[in-house]
């Protein structure tokens, strides 16, 4: 299947459209309730959706031709290939902080259920530089890409997508944890470590 880019934008517009909806509440409990999992397994049929659907939209739009519009090329490549290495870091490191099994869903599994437990605001490690580290590496990793048209539709919608997903996660994570992530929000900023950029260069020029 080949499409034209407001196909395309369209596309893209749906399935984020699609996995916003899937993560509102209401719209878990009927999904849950129609195929008989349990709300504890929803995050793995979540992931598995997601995953799913995205694959055939990034085939075609690979598949979609286009003029270059930005080629990391020469020294350029450089930038991108740091650029894709700090993504790769700040992965690395959120995975280090976040409870991947919650993520996954894979805490749901029959065997891996374990009792509730109080949740607890977590504010070390690289979320002490930046409250969403995985939303910063995604739009690296979106805006380090050789662009050409079909690319810079995708990453301008993804990028979108991010920007909102990370304001509604803002407002569950302050619905969940009230003032004690209220102090946090006004401690660290959300995407772009500017503080600690700030505080490196000081002490360098302070030497």
């Amino acid at each position: 299947m080949r499409f034209d880019l407001p196909t395309l934008t369209l596309v893209w517009v749906l399935w984020c459209g699609g996995h916003s909806l899937l993560a509102v509440d209401p719209v878990k409990r009927q999904v849950c309730r129609h195929l008989k999992i349990s709300s504890s397994c929803y995050r793995l049929f979540y992931n598995g959706m997601a995953l799913l659907t995205l694959a055939p939209i990034l085939y075609w739009s690979f598949d979609l031709p286009g003029t270059d519009l930005l080629d990391w090329r020469g020294p350029w490549r450089l930038l991108q290939w740091s650029l894709w290495s700090i993504a790769g870091c700040l992965a690395w490191a959120g995975a280090r902080v976040y409870p991947l099994d919650e993520f996954l869903g894979i805490d749901g599994l029959p065997n891996r259920v374990s009792p509730a437990k109080e949740p607890v605001l977590v504010t070390g490690g690289v979320l002490g530089l930046v409250r969403h580290p995985w939303y910063l590496a995604a739009l690296l990793v979106l805006w380090a890409r050789d662009q050409n048209a079909p690319t810079l539709v995708s990453s301008v919608v993804l990028s979108a997508y991010l920007m909102a997903g990370a304001l509604l996660e803002e407002r569950r994570l302050v619905n969940r944890f009230g003032r004690r992530y209220a102090d946090y929000r006004a401690r660290v900023p959300m995407l772009v470590p500017w503080r600690w950029l700030v505080e490196k260069i000081t002490l360098i020029f302070h030497r």
